[in-house]
């Protein structure tokens, strides 16, 4: 059962089914915001500042990046209609349950890893000569 709702920023109203899933796919959904999770330049990272501009070819976006991996540039500041893979994930957004799992090696190091994290640390035993 579909009930109407009013998408805030403008007058339009969007048509949302009552599903468990962030499915905004409206072009207006896609745009950056401040705040919001970016995948972008194949690394994650979260948007601090979007400047909208409005020019020949329609609106751009003037995105500031602040990636959360360890390679570098930390930063970055972009126009996100003119980078080739761009995606924004919702605030509400859950993981695709269609994607492929984890494969079982990969999965087992994980649990291999976050078991050894939990295991008490033994003291240090001093030597005596």
């Amino acid at each position: 059962m579909a009930r109407a709702r009013p998408h805030l920023g403008d007058g339009n109203v969007q048509e949302s089914s009552a599903s468990c899933r962030d499915t905004q796919t409206d072009d207006h959904a896609r745009h950056p915001r401040a705040g919001l999770l970016a995948h972008v330049r194949n690394r994650h990272g979260v948007i601090v500042a979007a400047t909208p501009f409005d020019g020949e070819s329609g609106r751009l976006h003037l995105v500031d990046v602040d990636y959360k991996d360890a390679r570098q540039p930390a930063r970055e500041r972009l126009l996100w209609e003119l980078e080739p893979v761009r995606d924004v994930v919702g605030p509400t957004a859950l993981p695709d349950a269609a994607a492929q799992p984890m494969p079982p090696p990969d999965f087992d190091a994980l649990l291999r890893a976050a078991s050894a994290l939990l295991m008490p640390v033994p003291p240090a035993v001093e030597l005596q000569m």
